[in-house]
């Protein structure tokens, strides 16, 4: 994944760094400081660039694994489409109670890996709540809905 245009997050060596800086110079925990979870690497730059050196940086924290590259943002209407599938799919499996299921995804990124665990996170709230086969027929039919929007 590119760390331009993928989105930078922290990883557990990155947060536990901030917690208790052992290992990075000033200007490196500065830029870990700096990553909001959903930025790109480009918006990350922009954010840093009073460092001359920033892209090093950026580069550095990302080898060493303070620093984590997820996938590419996708397009606006590719975010809006994917939400309305998903969210129609629910209702249409869940009917009226989609509700939960709903709010989950919505509050969720548009990023594969995250909307995989809601989906799963989803699964086990219906399988608990209403019953085994639309915890199933739920997973299947958001999964397909990802992977068709997020290749």
């Amino acid at each position: 994944m590119d760390s331009k245009t993928g989105i930078i997050i922290l990883t557990d060596k990155g947060k536990e760094e901030l917690k208790t800086p052992k290992h990075l110079r000033m200007e490196e925990r500065s830029l870990l400081v700096m990553v909001d979870c959903s930025s790109t690497g480009l918006q990350l730059l922009d954010k840093a660039r009073g460092y001359p050196n920033a892209e090093q940086i950026l580069e550095r924290l990302i080898k060493d694994d303070y620093l984590s590259v997820t996938a590419e943002v996708p397009k606006k209407e590719t975010q809006l489409t994917l939400q309305a599938e998903l969210k129609q799919a629910c209702i249409d499996i869940l009917g009226l109670q989609a509700d939960d299921a709903v709010k989950k995804l919505e509050a969720t990124p548009a990023d594969k890996p995250a909307l995989l665990l809601t989906i799963r996170q989803a699964k086990q709230m219906v399988f608990l709540t209403i019953d085994e086969k639309k915890a199933n027929m739920l997973e299947d039919v958001l999964k397909k809905i990802v992977e068709k929007h997020l290749k």
